[in-house]
């Protein structure tokens, strides 16, 4: 058999799909009544935009966390958000009071808390969790109202 250009490529191609298999210790299947463990894929939570998000606040079984720190949040948060500061020493002991049947809208300044707090959350078993994408910084953005303490929603701030 005489060896062309591409013959020689279709070879090194095969021998490369084919490598990985040769030479392996382990079997290629596994004895009867062997178990496997199954693969723990991690869910990740979704982000969510300004206009999700305002939409999805007002349903019932809906909170808002805000997981900025008390200062920053009684300078101005979205109207009717509850103030859950994230820190990685008493968020756990903060969020085990909530209802995990609810929905919670997360969010902070401008994501990296509210992802933090999510991811937190998440491993503790909430299941309905959404991460408002941009934070506050994006509420503020499109104009939105604010609420300073318990002061009335008040429209964008100067």
């Amino acid at each position: 058999m005489k060896f062309n250009r591409l013959s020689a490529s279709l070879l090194v191609c095969t021998a490369l799909v084919a490598a990985p298999t040769f030479g392996r210790d382990e079997p290629t299947s596994r004895p009867t009544g062997a178990t496997t463990r199954p693969s723990v894929v991690e869910k990740s939570v979704e982000k969510i935009d300004v206009t999700t998000f305002d939409a999805l606040r007002s349903a019932s079984d809906t909170l808002v966390l805000d997981v900025r720190t008390p200062d920053e949040f009684a300078s101005g948060h979205v109207p009717g958000a509850v103030n859950v500061p994230y820190s990685k020493a008493g968020f756990d002991a903060s969020i085990a009071t909530l209802d995990k049947s609810k929905t919670y809208l997360v969010y902070c300044h401008s994501g990296k808390r509210s992802f933090l707090s999510s991811k937190q959350m998440q491993s503790a078993g909430f299941d309905h969790l959404y991460n408002f994408n941009g934070g506050i910084v994006a509420w503020e953005k499109a104009g939105k109202a604010m609420q300073t303490n318990a002061t009335e929603p008040t429209t964008k701030r100067s």
